[in-house]
Formats: structure tokens, C-alpha cells, sequence
């Protein structure tokens, strides 16, 4: 991110000041925004609701959907920067001992006339230790539309003044909290996207036999995030928002024991039932015994691949959004014994 003057503190020595403008080097939102370094912008931390049966029980919400809140920071399209020069006794000498004269145009394009605190505040800070501090506007693709509504509140918030002291060891106030891009509510969204490890079951419930089927399919629980369903996380922020939307694709089950099978989301919420053809569930044969595996049984481990995607609202516009790729869940590990069915023949 560079910083372009435009222009930079022109006459000092008569007065006037400019509004200091900065220009980021790219517009667009990436992962290192998210807590990273936004050059000579400043970072304001915005508060972003989180809900959505994709939540789980380690962010607070106990799988319940809802009542999630986490903190970004975003770079700030306005804020107040501190300037070393600009001392108490420096705005005494430019802007006091002149002040009715103090009415030079500055600003975005220079469609604004810079307002300077009033004259007895300036008087009060001469001899007192501290900066004064400027409105700064951070342009945006060349569009100074959300840096001046921006601006104009942090100026209203000022008393109208477009300068603020600041006491030694003190900092400069709060700018309003900036919009928050869809695309990183999406990646908020994503990264406190849960996956459940798949309460898997089977049949049969006790033992299993060589050559015999095995059934497995994930439990329909009580929950909403019960059974490999769709999951989803929304992130708010003022009128932005994205949700991530999760899909179950397919349960792989894979045994110690040699054989692995990969189902689809439907044959994986298929319990078994008398009757249903094998095709329609997924199962698993074993051709050898577990009685020479570890506590005489296999390991059998399952695991629920969903495919990612996003979309969002801008303002009250939608935004497409787009494909995020596929995640897989936790791993659920069950024992499964495999017995050699004994045949007796009887003379």
C-alpha cells in the first residue's frame, strides 16, 4: 500500500492544510486482512455475528446455530493520523495567530473547505505536550464515495472539525467501523465452518462374519447437524454478509483389516432394513477373520466429505460468491470383530 499526497501539506507556513489521501496497491481482499498489515491505512476492528447449524460446540455455540460472535479488522476508509510536526505550539503559530484568515479549500478533489478546531482549543493545547491529528481518507479503486461517508462521520463525531488533539500517551479516537467485504465474511465463515466426525452405526450391531456384509450409515440423530446433512455458517456484518454453504458428498469407511468402500450421501443415510437391496446402502465384506488383529477386532474409520461454496449480500445486493473446494470431517473409529462361521459335519 503507498501513500500519494495530493498535495502533501501544502503551505504550512500560511495556514493551510491538505487532506492526506492514500491509495492501496490492490483493492482486493485476501487472507493477510484478516488481522494483517494494511501499510499506512489503519485497522478498526469490526464485530461479525456468526450463525448456522455448520457451528460447532468449540466456538460457544454448542452446535446450536446461533449467538457467535468474533472480531476482524478491516482496514478503515477513514481515521485520524497523528501528525509529529503539528505540536501545540506549531498549530498556535499557523492557525491562531491568523485564524480569521484560516478558509483554504482542501480535500477529495477540493470540494471541501477544511475546518480547523476552534480557536480556544488550539489556544488551550499551545504549551501542552501531544499532536494534533488529521482526517485521513483511504481511496478505494479511485471511488472516494465510501471514504467520504466515512469521513463525514468521523468529522460529526468531532464536532465538525476536521482535527483532533491528542494528549501525549493518549491515542486518537475510534474511526466508524469500516463495511466488512463479503468475500471476508466468507473466509470468517469458512474458518469457523465445523465438520461433525460421523456418528457412524452398523449392522450387523455384534459380531460380523467373513463374507458377510457389513452395513454401515450414519445415525439421523436429533440434532441439526445430525445425520451427513447440508451445514451452513452466515457472517454478519452491518448490511454485508456471506454464507457458506456445505454439502454432503460421500462417507468413506476404511477397515484395518484391508477393504475400504466409498459411499454417496444418500446410500450413507440409508439404514439398513430387511429387505433393501445392498446397492442402496453402504456395505463392506471382509474375507478374512480378525482373529490374529489387535483386541480381535479391525478398526474400522469413517470419515464425511462435503463440498464448500459461498455467497453473500453487499448492501442488499447479492453477490455470487463461488466455490470453496471440498473439506472432509473427523474421523469416527468403531471396532468391528469378523468371525469365521464353523461348519460341522455330522456323519
Amino acid at each position: 500500500m503507498r501513500r500519494v499526497p495530493t498535495p502533501l501539506l501544502a503551505g504550512l507556513a500560511a495556514g493551510s492544510l491538505c487532506l492526506l489521501v492514500t491509495v492501496p496497491a490492490h483493492a482486493g481482499v485476501g487472507d493477510d486482512q484478516v488481522g494483517g498489515d494494511a501499510g499506512d491505512g489503519q485497522l478498526t476492528a469490526v464485530a461479525v455475528s456468526l450463525s448456522g447449524n455448520g457451528l460447532g460446540g468449540g466456538d460457544g455455540s454448542g452446535g446450536s446455530g446461533g449467538g457467535v460472535s468474533v472480531s476482524v479488522e478491516v482496514p478503515s476508509p477513514c481515521y485520524w493520523e497523528v501528525m509529529e510536526f503539528a505540536t501545540g505550539e506549531w498549530a498556535y503559530q499557523n492557525w491562531a495567530l491568523e485564524y480569521d484568515e484560516l478558509d483554504d479549500p482542501v480535500g477529495p478533489g477540493y470540494d471541501q473547505t477544511f475546518v480547523y478546531p476552534p480557536l480556544e482549543e488550539i489556544e488551550a493545547h499551545r504549551d501542552e505536550p501531544g499532536h494534533w491529528a488529521f482526517g485521513t481518507l483511504l481511496n478505494v479503486d479511485g471511488d472516494f464515495d465510501a471514504a467520504g461517508e466515512c469521513f463525514d462521520q468521523l468529522v460529526a463525531a468531532n464536532g465538525g472539525a476536521h482535527t483532533v488533539w491528542v494528549a501525549e500517551g493518549t491515542t486518537p479516537p475510534q474511526p466508524p467501523p469500516p463495511p466488512v467485504p463479503p468475500e471476508m465474511l466468507a473466509e470468517v465463515a469458512f474458518e469457523h465452518l465445523a465438520l461433525p466426525a460421523p456418528d457412524t452405526v452398523r449392522s450387523p450391531v455384534a459380531d460380523s462374519y467373513v463374507n458377510l456384509p457389513t452395513w454401515f450409515w450414519v445415525a439421523p440423530g436429533d440434532g441439526p447437524r445430525d445425520g451427513f446433512v447440508q451445514l451452513e455458517v452466515t457472517a454478519t456484518a452491518g448490511d454485508n454478509s456471506a454464507t457458506v454453504v456445505a454439502d454432503p458428498d460421500r462417507l468413506s469407511v476404511r477397515s484395518s483389516g484391508g477393504p475400504s468402500v466409498g459411499c454417496t450421501a444418500e446410500q450413507a443415510r440409508t439404514s439398513y432394513a430387511s429387505g433393501t437391496p445392498e446397492s442402496a446402502g453402504c456395505s463392506m465384506t471382509h474375507p478374512r477373520s480378525s482373529a490374529r488383529a489387535p483386541g480381535l477386532a479391525y478398526t474400522v474409520t469413517a470419515t464425511g466429505a462435503y463440498v464448500a461454496s459461498w455467497s453473500g449480500q453487499e448492501g442488499g445486493t447479492p453477490v455470487a460468491g463461488g466455490a470453496l473446494g471440498t473439506v472432509v470431517s473427523p474421523a469416527t473409529s468403531i471396532d468391528l470383530p469378523v468371525a469365521e462361521v464353523q461348519t460341522v459335519v455330522v456323519r
